[in-house]
């Protein structure tokens, strides 16, 4: 299991790149986020974001995080096929006790 983070960011000027690792993710120029994946789960990160050159005026912001344990050993599941298709019931892992954790589900219909 991997994880991940988001990164954020508001500044005018246009960043060049991520250092983390002992790797470089480039960044399109027009962004103003990047999404960093195949991050180990329950593992601490800094993420130093850089502007374009070398200069004493260019950004250089550092950023820490700790990515979240695994807590799910299996996906979650549909219990059955609802007859009142209004309806679904979703069957959640177990989750150790002492975990603090906050769960968002997020549930569409196709066609």
């Amino acid at each position: 299991p991997t994880s991940s983070c988001h990164l954020f960011w508001t500044t005018s000027r246009c960043l060049s790149h991520i250092l983390y690792n002992n790797q470089k993710v480039e960044i399109q120029s027009d962004l103003k986020k990047k999404l960093i994946t195949r991050l180990q789960p329950d593992t601490y990160y800094s993420f130093v974001l850089m502007s374009y050159g070398n200069g004493a005026g260019d950004l250089q912001q550092q950023v820490s995080v700790r990515t979240a344990p695994n807590l799910l050993s299996v996906k979650p599941t549909r219990y059955q096929p609802s007859v009142d298709e209004a309806w679904v019931t979703i069957v959640m892992p177990e989750v150790p006790v002492e975990a603090h954790v906050r769960s968002v589900l997020f549930l569409w219909k196709t066609c």
